[in-house]
């Protein structure tokens, strides 16, 4: 996978991205995102597994989505549609199995709908609750299953299975954007931060927003988020991407996304589904068909005039940047002479 990632880098058409980057108005962001093309550029590659969260870092991690279309080549990406809360589904059905594999006599109707419907050939074995069980320990979390509503769980499998999760919630008066802030709050602030935001959640699944504040309340708050992003990083990394390599696919993944080769995109997608008791929605961009719009979408949507800046200022900036993100940024005197030369023409 890192030489795929590698040659995937090397086709980025870097000095068209690195023009364009200039132009992002935060200025923290502005320094982070031309720091990193600059590191490609200079055929310095990163791919690494993080220590906390599992996932994979590498260069395409920490740049903005859209530069990836920058690659001129003939390459189609697959991502999961609402991908934290699909992988919040992944956790209830894996935490549901578990109930009713561990307490026989109570095992409670109320999964069963959630595991076996639809799902006749249902294999423990080969699907994500044994990996996730497997690879992540569960055991070690306190988690109390106990609350939630069969039907809630039902209904809350049919949003995020279906790829619409967030088109459900939508209202005159709330934008998919605001929506998708609201989701990233549920999954990942404290219990007791922005309530009033969180409220449209809630109120729609209650019994499954009281397991995420129980739990965060049990593991602490930050150990919910970390718990998700093991979850995807197992499924992606850990099962996923094994089949790709095994198989002579070109991959490269970020953080959700696989980026492969066009005509690799159907065995993807069916391995990609092959790994899950019940199906996530796999959303398709082929590069040759959007790059223009993207391109065109991230000049416009960050054009402002520059903020002038010194070398003291760039220098600081990448360094905050670099800590709070835990790339892989680092400056020598050459490239901050550079950058500050760059910005300020």
């Amino acid at each position: 996978m890192r030489d795929d990632l590698v040659q995937f880098c090397k086709e980025i058409e870097i000095d068209k991205a690195m023009e364009d980057a200039q132009c992002i108005i935060d200025p923290a962001q502005r320094i982070s995102q031309f720091s990193i093309l600059d590191y490609i550029k200079q055929g310095h590659y990163y791919f690494k597994r993080n220590k906390t969260n599992n996932r994979l870092d590498t260069n395409l991690t920490n740049l903005k989505s859209c530069i990836k279309f920058y690659n001129p080549g003939n390459y189609c990406d697959l991502d999961f549609s609402n991908a934290q809360p699909f992988f919040l589904f992944t956790l209830l059905n894996t935490l549901a199995i578990n109930n009713k594999e561990v307490d026989k006599e109570k095992k409670t109707e109320v999964y069963e709908n959630i595991i076996y419907k639809g799902n006749t050939h249902y294999d423990i074995e080969t699907r994500d609750n044994y990996h996730i069980n497997q690879l992540l320990n569960l055991g070690k979390y306190k988690i109390d299953v106990s609350m939630m509503n069969p039907d809630e769980l039902s209904k809350y499998k049919e949003w995020t299975t279906s790829g619409l999760f967030y088109d459900n919630f939508i209202t005159e008066d709330k934008t998919r954007r605001e929506l998708k802030d609201m989701m990233f709050l549920v999954l990942f602030s404290k219990t007791t931060s922005y309530k009033n935001l969180k409220e449209p959640f809630e109120q729609e699944f209650p019994t499954i927003s009281q397991f995420i504040n129980n739990f965060k309340q049990q593991n602490g708050y930050v150990s919910f988020a970390i718990l998700l992003q093991k979850i995807e990083a197992c499924m992606v990394l850990d099962v996923i991407c094994p089949i790709l390599v095994q198989s002579g696919i070109f991959v490269v993944t970020i953080h959700d996304c696989f980026i492969v080769k066009r005509n690799d995109v159907a065995i993807t997608k069916k391995i990609i589904n092959s790994a899950f008791n019940i199906l996530p929605d796999i959303k398709i961009e082929v590069f040759d068909e959007v790059r223009e719009y993207k391109i065109y979408e991230f000049r416009h949507n960050t054009t402002q005039k520059h903020k002038k800046f010194n070398k003291k200022n760039i220098k600081e900036i990448v360094n905050h940047t670099d800590k709070n993100n835990n790339s892989a940024i680092i400056l020598n005197e050459f490239q901050i002479n550079k950058l500050y030369q760059f910005l300020n023409t």
